[in-house]
């Protein structure tokens, strides 16, 4: 081929409503059993239905509840 440009178009990218929420990093999955345990810090990003990230033009505020489950220590 040439160098010569054939077409060009212009894309508009627009976020979605808040959808979901996606860990940012990557945490720590598992950890050994003790009287207490501190947890590795979890980074969780707010994303729209197709998974970018909203970031500051997130203006909701959502409280986030997490459970955690595994052997009990004895």
């Amino acid at each position: 081929m040439n160098d010569k440009q054939v077409a060009s178009y212009e894309v508009t990218v627009q976020l979605g409503k808040a959808s979901k929420l996606t860990v940012a990093n990557s945490p720590e999955t598992s950890y050994q059993a003790a009287a207490s345990t501190k947890l590795g810090l979890i980074e969780i990003t707010i994303a729209d239905g197709a998974g970018n990230v909203l970031g500051t033009s997130n203006t909701d505020a959502f409280i986030i509840t997490t459970a955690m489950t595994g052997p009990r220590y004895i």
